[in-house]
């Protein structure tokens, strides 16, 4: 997939030495968590990224010509168990998540608009301990696994009933679909 990425960004990943580097945010209930591929915190889009180093990694799954809902696991390790245990109690399921590929300038900072490479929800959270430190496992799913989910609502008065809440509100009756069962037998005359 063809991804536009500014002049600048693209002039820095082709120089001789290249500082590369990842952006992961994950918007949970609690308030939203920001990770970079390196040490220390980092300045971007006005926040503060915190630096997982090597103790963060990814996994995209490939990218085809076809239009496919793909999904992405993300790796957090060295953390304690009660880290774990915050983890595994907060609200994720279903919120969104963004990873970013960009560069660094030989002074640390970040090159204007790194290329956004996976935009999607977290899904299933998963934990592996061996005693002293733990690591965490995210996988989410594309923002395309929308479209392979069934549309289960007609354009009936009893589906539109559940929607109800606006017209009562207003304390009105909400009829709007009301008619649309007698339309499936009606004769409509042209000209």
């Amino acid at each position: 997939m063809a991804r536009d990425i500014t002049a600048e960004l693209e002039t820095q990943t082709n120089a001789r030495v290249a500082y590369p580097c990842f952006f992961w945010e994950g918007d949970f209930q609690s308030g939203g968590v920001r990770l970079w591929s390196g040490l220390g915190p980092l300045p971007w889009k006005g926040v503060e990224w915190t630096g997982a180093g090597t103790l963060w990694s990814f996994e995209l799954a490939a990218e085809t010509s076809r239009v496919t809902a793909e999904g992405a696991r993300f790796a957090l390790s060295g953390l304690t168990v009660e880290n774990i245990e915050i983890a595994e109690n907060e609200n994720y399921s279903g919120r969104p998540c963004r990873l970013w590929a960009g560069a660094l300038t030989e002074d640390g900072d970040v090159v204007p608009d790194p290329a956004l490479i996976f935009e999607g929800d977290m899904d299933v959270m998963e934990s592996e301990e061996d005693g002293q430190t733990a690591t965490l496992f995210m996988s989410a799913e594309s923002e395309l696994v929308r479209l392979e989910v069934p549309n289960e609502w007609r354009y009936t008065q009893e589906d539109q009933q559940q929607f109800g809440g606006l017209a009562a509100a207003l304390g009105v009756e909400d009829n709007f679909l009301s008619k649309v069962a007698s339309l499936q037998e009606k004769q409509v005359e042209w000209g």
